[in-house]
């Protein structure tokens, strides 16, 4: 049995307050969409975002986070009332936050090693090394 399930509800701490998020996964036309904004490090291999393209992938996600959080509690400013979802995507004050919002949404969209490695579905790196089959033009 697979352990997907269409949401999941992720905690973090900002500032002292317990930040409850409830997300559903990227899906594939989104992520066709920041896929421009990654390279791949020639030398380590990890992906990473140039600073060039920052602002425009902070833009974007910004468009798109309201659509995969479902859920957002927790949060409050110092008198004590609660600051939306809307406040964080468009405050810097909470890049930290907004940041730990789109490292999840990634993270929770892919089959970690052990996950995938028990599916039964090739790895990504068995996937790079093997050639792809199906119809060729």
């Amino acid at each position: 049995m697979s352990s997907y399930t269409p949401h999941v509800d992720l905690e973090t701490e900002f500032q002292g307050d317990a930040v409850h998020v409830r997300m559903k996964r990227l899906q594939r036309k989104d992520m066709q969409r920041i896929i421009p904004y990654m390279r791949t490090d020639e030398q380590t291999g990890e992906v990473k975002v140039t600073f060039e393209d920052h602002a425009a992938l902070a833009e974007l996600m910004g468009e798109l986070l309201p659509g995969y959080v479902l859920e957002f509690s927790g949060l409050k400013d110092a008198d004590g009332n609660a600051i939306g979802l809307d406040t964080v995507l468009e405050e810097i004050y909470f890049s930290d936050l907004l940041q730990w919002m789109v490292y999840q949404l990634f993270a929770i969209s892919h089959l970690s090693e052990d996950e995938a490695k028990n599916s039964g579905a090739p790895s990504d790196a068995s996937s790079r090394d093997t050639p792809a089959s199906g119809p060729t033009s």
